[in-house]
């Protein structure tokens, strides 16, 4: 299996893990209960899934750059819940459920910046043979 088929399903397991607390914490945990926060826990399981099930079937940039927004967003929301408060609901920082979503969250935002990385690197031509046409004035060919 090719690394980057690693890392997509390294990226799908962390969006699956941080989608699932919030699920838990939808489902068992009061959290369904609270004005705005509650449906948005759950919209937030939903998507995780959604996105995780597009890594691991095709990836692709776009599916990819969803899962660095799902990541960066939740973990974004969370802090602002934290240290300002999010319609009306305040999060504490620490937290077994915290701690793991933040993780899984970070792990994610990690692992899909190395697939877009190294996507961007292959079709710059930087991944092993040099483009033609590319290079330096004064070069023979054109190389670089």
């Amino acid at each position: 299996m090719a690394p980057d088929a690693y890392i997509r399903r390294s990226a799908a397991l962390a969006i699956i893990v941080a989608g699932a607390v919030h699920l838990d914490l939808w489902a068992a945990n009061g959290y369904r209960s609270l004005h705005v926060i509650g449906p948005l826990f759950l919209v937030n399981a939903a998507s995780a899934a959604v996105i995780a099930v597009l890594l691991l079937v095709r990836g692709g940039t776009l599916t990819e750059l969803a899962g660095l927004g799902y990541a960066a967003g939740t973990l974004a929301a969370f802090f602002l819940s934290v240290y300002v408060g999010l319609f009306g609901f305040v999060e504490v920082l620490y937290g077994t459920a915290q701690v793991v979503a933040a993780v899984a969250e970070l792990a994610a935002i990690v692992l899909t910046l190395v697939l877009l990385v190294r996507h961007r690197v292959g079709q710059a031509g930087l991944a092993g043979t040099p483009r033609q046409g590319r290079g330096r004035v004064g070069w023979p060919g054109g190389a670089g």
